[in-house]
């Protein structure tokens, strides 16, 4: 197959993100998320506003450690 890859862009774009979740210490930003309530949505986009309204930095997202056990399972006690 002359001038295509040998993989399709799917495969290749999964690829690359592993490469690059190897390269960042296997965190990576999500920016999907659980339901959250009314009172943490107004909490959050306050902690958001307030940093941009005096150009500082807003961070959007949230860092996830491949691999990494969850807190409601790290807090059990004993074997599964």
């Amino acid at each position: 197959r002359s001038g295509q890859g040998i993989y399709c862009k799917r495969i290749q774009f999964a690829i690359q993100d592993l490469l690059d979740a190897r390269k960042a210490g296997w965190a990576r930003k999500v920016f999907g998320g659980v339901a959250k309530t009314k009172a943490e949505i107004k909490l959050e986009q306050e902690r958001e506003l307030n940093p941009h309204a005096y150009g500082g930095e807003v961070a959007s997202g949230q860092v996830v450690i491949s691999g990494q056990r969850p807190g409601y399972i790290s807090a059990r006690s004993g074997p599964l």
